[in-house]
């Protein structure tokens, strides 16, 4: 028979949690989007904008014009902003969108470094990236 060595139980450690909050799961839509570095946020999409967070770690949704799919990871660490969240990598297809194309960059550009999120009413989810770039959905 084969034999196992017993794992030593460390306790006081941490380790990240994963899977799902389940007021997160769903599908939010974009409502405002704002950079850091004093730009108006901007409120009116060319295309419904949208995120889907589904099973543990699953997300997906549309930029405006390309689908996108990818992974998330839940800490378990609550930060100044909200609870903590990992998003990425993310993967789009690649088609020319003449009318939402800046803004569907921006969008995955401060979404592939969001690092909190919070949930009000489980009607709005707000989720902010490091140097204060916010994106705010409501529950579709």
């Amino acid at each position: 028979p084969a034999q196992t060595t017993p794992v030593p139980s460390q306790p006081n450690v941490t380790t990240p949690v994963g899977g799902t909050d389940p007021q997160l799961a769903g599908t939010w839509t974009l409502k405002e989007m704002g950079l850091q570095g004093g730009q108006a946020p901007l409120t009116l999409f060319p295309q419904p904008v949208t995120n889907t967070f589904s099973g543990p770690g699953v997300l997906a949704g549309t930029g405006g014009c390309n689908n996108y799919g990818g992974s998330y990871l839940l800490t378990g660490e609550n930060g100044p902003f909200g609870r903590e969240i990992r998003i990425g990598p993310i993967t789009t297809n690649l088609m020319y969108c003449a009318d939402s194309g800046d803004i569907e960059r921006i969008y995955f550009q401060i979404l592939s470094n969001v690092s909190a999120y919070a949930i009000d009413n489980n009607i709005t989810l707000s989720m902010r990236d490091p140097v204060g770039s916010v994106l705010v959905y409501q529950r579709a």
